[in-house]
C-alpha cells in the first residue's frame, strides 16, 4: 500500500500527539535520599560521641570509623566518659552535660550510645534426626545416583538412584538466645532538638543439634551484636545517594483523578505540602488508590520520612496501575542481612538418592566428611520492614564431593525430621 506525503504527515502528527500524551503521564523528580528529615541535621558539623564501655572494642572502632566517614559530620571526636542518658526527656541531660564538659560545649552535636547484653542461657529440646546410612558399593560413585550438574540439569539417560537406607536417631536441639539492646540518642545543640532517641533490640536464636556444628554460640553472638550496631549507624548517618522517582497523573475526570493530577501540577511548582494534602484527601475516600499512595510516598521520601514513605510504596504495590514498584527495590536495598550470608555456599537443588547440588561462586568445596547445613529466617518488623532478629537453625549434615564448580555435588547424610533439606539452606564454613 502506497502512502502519500499527506498520510505521512498525519502519522507524524498522531505520533507526536501520542508521545506528548505519554510524557504527561508522569513527572520525574530527583532528590538525595534520607532516612531522617534533613532539617534535623542542620549545622551539625562537629559531633562528640560517648560510647558505653561495655561495648566490644572492635565495635567501638567500627562506630568511630563509620561516623568519621559520614558526610553529615565534618569532625567526630570521642568523649573520655560515656554519655548515659536516662529518663524520657534527654534534652535536660544534654543541657546539663554541656555546662560541665568543654568538649560537649565545643560540639554542635552529641551522641550517646548505651549498651546492654541480655542474652539467655542454653535450652534443650528433644528431637529426631534422619540418618542416611552409608552404602558400601554405591555410596560415592559418581556414575551411580549422582546427576550431572550441567546447567542445573540431569543426566540424559535415566538416573540410577540407589535405595536410600534411613535410620532415626534421637537428638537434643540446643537453643542459645542472644539479645542485645542499644539506646542511641543524638542531640543537635544548635537547634536544641533531639534528632534521634530510639532503642534498638535484636533478639535472635541459634539452634544446633549435631555433635560438632559449624557455628558456635560465641560466633553467632558476635554476628548479632554487630547487626545491632550497624542498625544504629544506619540511623545516625542517614544520607544516601540521589534517587529519581516518578509522580503519576491519572488523566481521569472523576474527583479523585482530578485531585491527583492537581497534586502533580502543584509538585511541579514546588508546592509539595499542598500536593500531599490533595493526595491525602483522595485516600480518605479511596484508601486503595495506588496513584495517591505512590505519589504521597515520593513526597514523604523527599522530606526524609523514609519509613512512612516505605509504607506508602507498599500500599501502592498492592494494586499498581503502573509498573513502578519502588517498594521491592527499597526493601531489598535496606533490609539488613547477616554478615557474609550472601557469600556462603547454598543448596541449589535436591535430587534423587539423597543427592544435592551446592552453588558456591567464591569458594572451592573440597571433599570433606561433614558440613552443617543452616536455615536462616529473618524476623521482620512489619511497620518499617527492618530486621529485629533472626533464627539460625542447623537442619542437616552433608558431605561434599570435590568438583570444579560453581555447582558441587553433595550427599545428604542427616537431617532433622521436621526440617528436611531444601533450596537456600546455607553451608557456614569456618
Amino acid at each position: 500500500m502506497a502512502f502519500s506525503r499527506n498520510n505521512y504527515s498525519k502519522i507524524a502528527l498522531m505520533l507526536a500527539l501520542f508521545t506528548g500524551a505519554c510524557s504527561r503521564d508522569f513527572v520525574e523528580v530527583t532528590y538525595p535520599q534520607m532516612i531522617s528529615p534533613s532539617e534535623n541535621y542542620t549545622e551539625l558539623k562537629k559531633l562528640a560521641i560517648g560510647i558505653d564501655p561495655k561495648m566490644n572494642p572492635e565495635l567501638k572502632a567500627l562506630v568511630t570509623q563509620t561516623l568519621k566517614k559520614c558526610s553529615l559530620f565534618g569532625e567526630v571526636v570521642t568523649m573520655d566518659k560515656p554519655v548515659r542518658v536516662s529518663g524520657s526527656n534527654p534534652k535536660d541531660y544534654f543541657d546539663a552535660l554541656i555546662k560541665r564538659s568543654d568538649l560537649a560545649q565545643a560540639s554542635q552535636g552529641i551522641l550517646s550510645l548505651q549498651y546492654e547484653d541480655a542474652s539467655q542461657s542454653d535450652q534443650l529440646e528433644k528431637g529426631q534426626a534422619i540418618l542416611v546410612e552409608d552404602q558400601e558399593d554405591e555410596d560415592w560413585y559418581p556414575a551411580v545416583g549422582m546427576p550431572i550438574a550441567g546447567s542445573l540439569g540431569f543426566q540424559p539417560q535415566p538416573e540410577i538412584a540407589p535405595v536410600v537406607k534411613l535410620k532415626r536417631r534421637d537428638v537434643f536441639i540446643r537453643t542459645d538466645k542472644s539479645q542485645y539492646i542499644l539506646r542511641l540518642v543524638l542531640y543537635n545543640r544548635v537547634s536544641g532538638k533531639i534528632v534521634h532517641d530510639r532503642v534498638i533490640v535484636n533478639q535472635s536464636s541459634l539452634h544446633n543439634y549435631s555433635r560438632k556444628p559449624s557455628i558456635q554460640k560465641e560466633r553467632f553472638a558476635k554476628i548479632v551484636e554487630r547487626t545491632v550496631v550497624e542498625e544504629a549507624l544506619f540511623h545516625i548517618c542517614p544520607t544516601k545517594a540521589s534517587v529519581a522517582r516518578k509522580i503519576y497523573n491519572t488523566h481521569k475526570k472523576d474527583p479523585a483523578g482530578r485531585q491527583i493530577d492537581e497534586g502533580v501540577s502543584l509538585a511541579q511548582e514546588d508546592r509539595w505540602n499542598l500536593a500531599a494534602t490533595k493526595w491525602s484527601n483522595v485516600l480518605i475516600k479511596d484508601p486503595k488508590n495506588s496513584f495517591a499512595h505512590h505519589n504521597l510516598g515520593v513526597h514523604l521520601e523527599k522530606q526524609g520520612e523514609f519509613f512512612k514513605a516505605l509504607e506508602q510504596f507498599r500500599l501502592a504495590k498492592l494494586n499498581p496501575p503502573f509498573g513502578d514498584n519502588v517498594y521491592d527495590s527499597i526493601q531489598a536495598q535496606y533490609l539488613p542481612k547477616v554478615e557474609g550470608t550472601a557469600f556462603y555456599p547454598q543448596i541449589a537443588f535436591v535430587t534423587g538418592g539423597s543427592w544435592a547440588y551446592v552453588r558456591s561462586d567464591g569458594k572451592i568445596l573440597p571433599e570433606i566428611k561433614r558440613i552443617s547445613l543452616y536455615r536462616l529466617e529473618n524476623i521482620v518488623n512489619p511497620e518499617n520492614s527492618r530486621v529485629t532478629g533472626l533464627a539460625l537453625r542447623e537442619v542437616g549434615l552433608i558431605r561434599t564431593w570435590a568438583g570444579k564448580g560453581p555447582y558441587f555435588p553433595a550427599r545428604i547424610r542427616e537431617f532433622l525430621l521436621e526440617y528436611p533439606v531444601k533450596t537456600g539452606d546455607l553451608l557456614l564454613l569456618e
